[in-house]
């Protein structure tokens, strides 16, 4: 497979910085001090409110479907004017 000493090496070396750099994104990263602490009484929190979980949805109901005619005849394109090409 590898037929040349340097490749054999370079990917010898792309194996271990592979590992290397997989193994150190795995490690967890100290989180920063918090501006407030979190025992602290008299830190000033704003006032939740109650929100139904469903506040801005619709209610579909089923209907019948029309005839496929009446819709075609809706959606299709005007016919063209022809009085004033006639000459």
């Amino acid at each position: 497979m590898l037929r040349h000493r340097w490749s054999a090496r370079t990917f010898q070396f792309g194996t271990w910085l592979c590992l290397a750099l997989g193994a150190a994104a795995c490690t967890a990263a100290t989180p920063p001090p918090p501006s407030v602490a979190p025992t602290d009484p008299h830190a000033r929190v704003p006032a939740s409110r109650y929100r139904p979980v469903t506040a801005g949805t619709q209610t579909f109901q089923p209907v019948d479907p029309l005839p496929w005619q009446d819709l075609n005849r809706k959606v299709a394109p005007p016919p063209p004017n022809t009085k004033g090409q006639q000459q």
